[in-house]
């Protein structure tokens, strides 16, 4: 059965990646019926929710996830990014906090937790997550534009400038003309 109920996680997930969220929703909850414990398809379900604008849904699964299996790192990492995204700052924060703390490595909850001290007005604290974030993946094209908007917020425009740069490498390299055109603006 555990086979079974990877495969179903790992279908929701190409389905999610490649644009069918109405069918990955339907492949983690196979997943999720054949194991009712099973926190990971919670957490595609969250991910997935989010996804399509429904961050209270998003908030339903990713709790689940939590209750499930409370070492779930994605299921707070998530939560972090649907909190952050209704402006809950303070509350993301914890989340991405819990995230870090269940799983040290986990750079999208460090570009969270960058992106809401970002927001918080306190560039110094958001440029340390960028800067952790940037050394567990260096190509991380959102660490680099954080850490470019904390540089400019400080005054830092020399600094800014050489990340933006940075930015526009791994973009270029990476086809994300669209984020370098915004940064550059």
């Amino acid at each position: 059965k555990s086979d079974e109920v990877v495969w179903y996680d790992d279908l929701g997930i190409v389905y999610s990646l490649s644009g069918n969220p109405q069918q990955a929703i339907v492949e983690f909850q196979k997943a999720i019926k054949i194991n009712p414990n099973y926190a990971r398809g919670y957490s595609g379900l969250g991910a997935v929710y989010f996804s399509i604008g429904q961050p209270q849904e998003a908030i339903v699964e990713f709790q689940k996830a939590i209750q499930a299996s409370p070492d779930e790192s994605d299921a707070y990492t998530g939560l972090g990014t649907v909190y952050h995204f209704l402006g809950q700052y303070q509350k993301s924060i914890t989340y991405n906090q819990k995230a870090i703390q269940i799983n040290p490595g986990d750079g999208f909850a460090y570009v969270g937790l960058g992106l809401d001290y970002l927001y918080l007005e306190q560039p110094k604290q958001a440029i340390s997550c960028f800067q952790r974030s940037i050394q567990l993946n260096p190509y991380s094209i959102d660490a680099h534009y954080g850490i470019g908007f904390a540089y400019f917020s400080l005054g830092q425009y020399k600094e800014a400038r050489e990340t933006f740069q940075k930015l526009k490498e791994l973009s270029q390299n990476r086809g994300n003309y669209e984020m370098v055109k915004k940064a550059e603006e």
